[in-house]
């Protein structure tokens, strides 16, 4: 699923029993979805139900349309951040962690969670605090000096902050990497000009 699901909300620890509040036709479907897989999971179907954070950092299959990731690409090569909004809080996951996540699922026994939902993500950050994050990174380690941070006005409302202690607890998952982490990795993609797909 995604935790795009929880839409619009201003509880600091948004939970997996908060309500879910689509804005746009990707979170409503989702949403909608999750109740039709569960239906499935019995004794011999296992199944548990993801709600991941924003993913970020680089990937071979990279998307470059995701806040960390498309504020890192345009102030590394094109000088500047365009941020729209800014105040939106959005939760953020590093991509390594999610293949972690995703290994830890086949690899152990999660009969006992079978049906359960998961929140799964870290940092719960404002748009303009990534855009902050993104401008540090680039003067202070990659070089990059004077990035400007150009806000302009979006219609994207979405703004939550979801709480993955549930996942911690139950599952023993730790998250070990940072939003800063995925800043780096994707400058170091593009100062070894690897390509992405």
């Amino acid at each position: 699923s995604t935790s795009s699901v929880y839409g619009v909300s201003n509880k600091p620890n948004v939970t997996e029993d908060h309500e879910l509040v689509p804005l746009t036709l990707y979170n409503k479907y989702k949403g909608m979805c999750e109740p039709l897989l569960q239906k499935h999971t019995t004794e011999d179907f296992t199944g548990v139900v993801f709600r991941p954070a924003t993913v970020c950092g680089y990937a071979p299959r990279q998307r470059l349309d995701v806040s960390v990731n498309i504020l890192t690409n345009y102030a590394y090569n094109k000088g500047y951040i365009r941020v729209f909004g800014g105040k939106q809080s959005r939760p953020n996951c590093h991509i390594d962690d999610m293949c972690d996540l995703y290994k830890k699922l086949i690899h152990d026994d999660i009969t006992k969670f079978n049906g359960e939902i998961f929140n799964a993500g870290t940092e719960n950050l404002k748009i303009i605090e990534v855009a902050e994050k993104v401008k540090s990174v680039m003067e202070n380690k990659v070089n990059k000096k004077n990035i400007d941070i150009r806000v302009e006005e979006s219609a994207d409302i979405r703004s939550y902050m979801i709480n993955s202690d549930k996942i911690k607890n139950l599952l023993g998952f730790q998250f070990k990497k940072s939003v800063v982490n995925a800043i780096e990795d994707l400058c170091d993609a593009f100062e070894n000009n690897i390509t992405v797909s």
